[in-house]
């Protein structure tokens, strides 16, 4: 996968998530973690394997991720 990119996929309660993931990496991308607790998948792929997610049922948005820089304790603005 070269143009593989993070994303994050929220999904709805109205559906088991272990049946989304199943189809999430059907559609093509690569799951690394499961959020279960939070309704959460996060995994990698291109951005059509993304579109296809968006598709479905149970899928309420594929967002990409990027990085997350709290900085330092005391900081001005983190």
């Amino acid at each position: 996968m070269t143009n593989a990119q993070p994303w994050i996929v929220t999904t709805s309660p109205d559906r088991p998530i272990v049946d989304i993931v199943r189809e999430v990496a059907q559609a093509g991308l690569t799951v690394e973690q499961v959020l279960g607790e939070i309704g959460s998948i996060i995994g990698r792929g291109d951005a059509a394997a993304a579109e296809r997610a968006r598709r479905i049922p149970g899928v309420v948005d594929v967002s990409r991720s990027g990085p997350v820089d709290i900085g330092p304790p005391d900081a001005d603005i983190s």
